[in-house]
């Protein structure tokens, strides 16, 4: 084709788009089914005006990108909740408030597996966010009035006494556990004894003379020694609360792998709690440790040092420092250094 000719083409499609777009006619009375069948005869001027305008040589404007909206961030709820500590469990719970106001120390009653409960509150009211509250939170139930108190005391005594009933039926019956702890339900419908024991015991001669003793229903609930510690409360060898008695609200696992990342001491009585556990504090600090000891070179690696090639004998995680022997001198004192001050001597594996 010739120049001629394409001019002459293009001259036509333009004449032909023209035709076209005049011939669109849109009526303002037209009905829906009319708009319906306009619409579907517009998609098909609109492809034919599409292909006249590619063959004339003309095209749309590309449309500029249309900006999404930035999201506004989603409002998190905040609720009021309370601290409630709740008595002879050695849990703490947090409860939603309602329009009553509490003060630390208060005495309420709220509600611990479906059953009411006397507690103490541990510290002033605040606002958390709803999704960090555990699924069926509950609100407390009411402050603790005279009446309350006066219940809540002779309960108290009712316990002391079953605790010396039951120890006493216990040695009886030459049954191999240790009785830990008493709770009588808030309505007295059940007198719950908490004990330890190293196996299986069979207590259901136990059971039959407690329940005739007290007239009520008995529950016998084996639970084990971190446990009893939680709910018997002690001092830590740090001086302090225990941590499971205090605030903790579930046991993690702990192994003698932390200890051992942290270079502490495998005395027994270092690193084992009032339970006889190891402490539960060596998980705080794992993941710190875990990601310092990514950085240090590992224990027995040679390294280049201001005086020369030696051997890493120890580290310090914390400091980040390696304690260094020099493999020239072994009779000298091993080195302190910084991890600047050495480098690292990659050799291959054997």
């Amino acid at each position: 084709m010739n120049k001629h000719e394409f001019d002459l083409d293009k001259d036509i499609a333009k004449s032909d788009l023209k035709r076209a777009e005049s011939s669109v006619i849109t009526s303002p009375d037209s009905t829906p089914e009319e708009d319906s069948g306009s619409r579907d005869l517009s998609d098909v001027e609109a492809a034919i005006t599409a292909e006249l305008r590619e063959a004339a040589g003309v095209f749309a404007p590309e449309k500029e990108p249309e900006i999404e909206a930035e999201k506004e961030p989603e409002k998190t709820e905040l609720v009021k909740v309370v601290p409630v500590r709740l008595y002879g469990r050695g849990v703490k719970r947090y409860y939603l408030l309602a329009e009553e106001k509490l003060h630390r120390d208060d005495f309420v009653l709220v509600e611990y597996e479906e059953e009411p409960i006397m507690g103490r509150v541990e510290s002033e009211p605040f606002a958390l966010p709803q999704a960090v509250l555990r699924e069926g939170t509950t609100a407390v139930i009411r402050r603790a009035d005279e009446a309350d108190l006066a219940a809540h005391e002779e309960n108290i005594a009712r316990e002391v006494e079953a605790f010396k009933i039951a120890s006493q039926r216990i040695r009886e019956h030459n049954l191999e556990m240790n009785l830990v702890d008493v709770e009588l339900l808030w309505n007295h419908s059940r007198l719950v004894f908490y004990f330890t024991a190293d196996g299986r015991v069979d207590f259901r001669d136990l059971v039959k003379d407690l329940a005739a003793v007290f007239k009520m229903r008995i529950d016998l609930r084996q639970i084990g020694v971190r446990d009893e510690a939680k709910m018997l409360g002690a001092l830590g060898i740090c001086g302090r609360e225990l941590c499971c008695s205090s605030f903790l609200q579930n046991f993690e696992p702990v192994s003698i792998k932390m200890a051992k990342l942290q270079n502490l001491s495998m005395k027994p009585s270092k690193i084992s709690g009032a339970c006889g556990r190891l402490l539960c504090c060596l998980k705080y600090e794992e993941e710190a440790y875990q990601d310092l000891r990514k950085r240090l070179p590992r224990k027995g690696e040679h390294v280049m040092t201001p005086a020369g090639e030696g051997r890493i004998e120890k580290l310090e995680i914390l400091k980040e420092r390696v304690i260094v022997r020099l493999l020239h001198d072994d009779d000298a004192d091993p080195l302190n250094y910084s991890l600047d001050e050495v480098d690292i001597i990659r050799r291959p594996k054997k």
